[in-house]
C-alpha cells in the first residue's frame, strides 16, 4: 500500500514522502499492528473469562425464595456463553434493606451481565433504578414481583429491558373484585398489611376497592333491567371498613353495625394467619361466617399449614395454576427464570456482534478490532435482543406456558387465577376453582 501510494506521487514529492514514509508510516502502521497484536494476546489470558448472573434475594427467612432458588441453580447446569465469554450464575443473600446498596455495587462492577432480583416489589423498587441507569443498562428479570409501579418513570429509553414474569396487582385486584362481587359480596372488609411489605399492600388494597366499585356499577347497569333499582342498592358490593392488620374493630362494628359478609387481606402469609384467627374469634358466636379472599403472598403451605383449619375454605388470588403450584410451589418460577435466561442469552450470542454493534457506537468497533470482550458489548446485545423480541411479539416457551412481553416487561394475556384453600387429612391443599 505504502509503495502504491509512492508510485502515484509527483517525482519531486518521492524524497519528502521517503522521509515521512520512515519516520510515521511505517512506525504508526507497526505500532497499530504489534498493538492489535499485543491486545488480542493479552485479551485470550488476562480478558474476562466469565461475566455474571446474579439471583438476589433474601432468601434466609422466606420459605417460598427457599424452594425459588435450588429449583434456578439446578436449572442453571448447562453452558453459556455470550461473544465467546462464559456466563457463571452465582446467587446473593440480600436483605430488602440493604437492596439498593447491593444493586448499586453490581451496577459498578465490569463483569455484571444480567441480574434476576429482587424478589420483593419494596426491594426490586429499590434496586431498579441503579440496574437500568448503568452504561448500558443492566437487564433484569423480575421472576415473582406483581407491583406494576415498580420501572422508574424517568428511564432514559421509551423501551424497558425487564422482563417480569407473573402479571401485575392490576390484574390481581381486578381478578379478586370480579370474584368477590360475582358470589355475592354486599359488606366488604379490606385489611392492609403495613408490617411486611407495605409497598405491595397499599397499592393492591387500593386497587382492590377501586375494582369493587367499579365492578358494582357494572352490575349494577346490568341488573337494571331486571330488577328495580331499590331491591338492587340492598343487594350492591360495597367496601364498607378498610383498615390495616394492626387496627382491631371490634365485634360489634363489623358484625352487627356493617354486616361485613366478606373480607379481602392484602398481606404477608404469617399476617395473613393472625388475620384468619381474628376473624375467626369475631364470629365464633354467629351461624354465618364471612368468606375470607387473600392476596397471592400469602400462598405459602408451611405456613398456612400452621393455621390449616382456621384457613379451611379460604380463597387465594394467584399468577400461578393452583395444580403448578402444588407440584413445584415457587420452584416453578425459578425453573422460568432459568428457561428465560438460557432463550435470551442463546438468541443474543446468535447474532452477537449485530445486536451488540446497534448501540455500541466506535468503540465497539474498535473492540473488535483489537479482539477485545468488554460486558458492555454482551449488555448491548441482551437489551437489543430484548426489544427485537418485543417488537416483534416473540414467544418464550417456560415450563409449556407461552410467554410474550409488552415494551414495560408485562407479560401478555396471562391472568390472575382464584384458588380455594382446602384440608386434606390434616394436609393443606390448593384447588383451582372453576371460573
Amino acid at each position: 500500500m505504502l509503495d502504491f501510494i509512492r508510485n502515484i506521487l509527483p517525482s519531486w514529492t518521492k524524497k519528502p514522502w521517503a522521509w515521512v514514509r520512515q519516520l510515521i508510516a511505517i512506525p504508526l502502521l507497526t505500532l497499530f499492528i504489534s498493538s492489535v497484536v499485543i491486545l488480542r494476546i493479552y485479551n485470550f489470558f488476562m480478558g474476562p473469562d466469565t461475566y455474571f448472573v446474579y439471583l438476589v434475594g433474601d432468601f434466609s427467612n422466606n420459605t417460598n425464595l427457599q424452594k425459588l432458588r435450588p429449583a434456578f441453580e439446578d436449572a442453571q447446569k448447562v453452558n453459556l456463553q455470550i461473544g465467546h465469554v462464559n456466563i457463571t450464575v452465582r446467587s446473593l443473600d440480600a436483605k430488602e434493606k440493604d437492596a439498593e446498596k447491593i444493586s448499586a455495587k453490581l451496577a459498578k462492577k465490569n463483569d455484571t451481565l444480567l441480574v434476576i432480583g429482587h424478589l420483593s416489589t419494596t426491594a426490586s423498587a429499590n434496586a431498579l433504578p441503579n440496574y437500568l441507569n448503568a452504561d448500558p443498562s443492566i437487564p433484569v428479570i423480575l421472576a415473582v414481583e406483581t407491583n406494576p409501579e415498580l420501572l422508574p418513570a424517568d428511564y432514559h429509553l421509551n423501551y424497558y429491558p425487564v422482563f417480569r414474569l407473573s402479571p401485575t396487582d392490576d390484574q390481581q385486584a381486578e381478578k379478586a373484585a370480579e370474584f368477590a362481587v360475582e358470589h355475592g359480596a354486599r359488606a366488604i372488609w379490606v385489611v392492609g398489611d403495613v408490617v411486611v411489605n407495605p409497598i405491595y399492600s397499599r397499592y393492591l388494597a387500593q386497587e382492590f376497592v377501586s375494582q369493587v366499585h367499579e365492578r358494582s356499577s357494572q352490575l349494577h347497569e346490568k341488573r337494571q333491567v331486571y330488577e328495580k333499582r331499590q331491591a338492587y342498592e340492598n343487594k350492591s358490593s360495597k367496601v364498607l371498613l378498610w383498615t390495616t392488620n394492626l387496627e382491631h374493630p371490634s365485634a360489634d362494628v363489623v358484625v352487627k353495625a356493617l354486616r361485613i359478609d366478606w373480607v379481602f387481606f392484602a398481606g404477608s402469609p404469617a399476617n395473613c394467619l393472625i388475620l384468619t384467627r381474628q376473624v375467626k374469634e369475631i364470629w365464633r358466636d354467629q351461624p354465618n361466617k364471612p368468606n375470607i379472599l387473600l392476596s397471592n403472598s400469602c400462598a405459602s403451605s408451611e405456613l398456612l399449614k400452621q393455621g390449616s383449619e382456621d384457613m379451611k375454605e379460604a380463597f387465594l388470588t394467584h399468577p400461578m395454576l393452583a395444580s403448578d403450584f402444588n407440584k413445584q410451589g415457587f420452584a416453578y418460577r425459578g425453573t422460568q427464570a432459568s428457561q428465560l435466561l438460557q432463550q435470551l442469552i442463546r438468541g443474543a450470542d446468535y447474532d452477537f456482534r449485530a445486536l451488540s454493534g446497534k448501540n455500541g457506537g466506535m468503540w465497539y468497533y474498535l473492540r473488535l478490532i483489537f479482539g477485545s470482550h468488554s460486558v458492555v458489548d454482551a449488555r448491548n446485545a441482551l437489551n437489543a435482543f430484548m426489544e427485537q423480541a418485543v417488537n416483534s411479539e416473540q414467544s418464550f416457551i417456560l415450563e409449556d406456558n407461552r410467554y410474550t412481553f409488552n415494551r414495560d416487561g408485562t407479560v401478555k394475556e396471562t391472568p390472575f387465577h382464584v384458588w380455594q384453600v382446602q384440608t386434606v387429612s390434616n394436609e393443606i391443599k390448593f384447588k383451582d376453582v372453576e371460573e
